[in-house]
């Protein structure tokens, strides 16, 4: 996993060792809570767009966008570094 360019999962096993090694990670949940997702530079929560919504309307738009924000970030991270 830590030669994992980005990791998209739910709240699960393979998530958390992403964040834990500092492995861009977009999570998907299906409310917006800090507890269970601290937000970090080099990671994003995709979440319903309204709080009445379930975690099957968010799109696969929605998980790509947040996909190529984090890799832009990453990578400006690293060219910057």
């Amino acid at each position: 996993m830590l030669q994992a360019r980005l990791v998209v999962a739910n709240d699960c096993g393979p998530s958390h060792i992403a964040q834990g090694a500092c492995v861009p990670y977009v999570g998907i949940f299906n409310e917006p809570n800090p507890e269970w997702f601290w937000q970090r530079p080099r990671s994003a929560a995709v979440v319903p767009r309204r709080l009445e919504d379930g975690i099957d309307t968010i799109t696969p738009d929605d998980v790509l966008g947040a996909c190529r924000k984090v890799l832009e970030h990453h990578a400006h991270i690293a060219y910057a570094g």
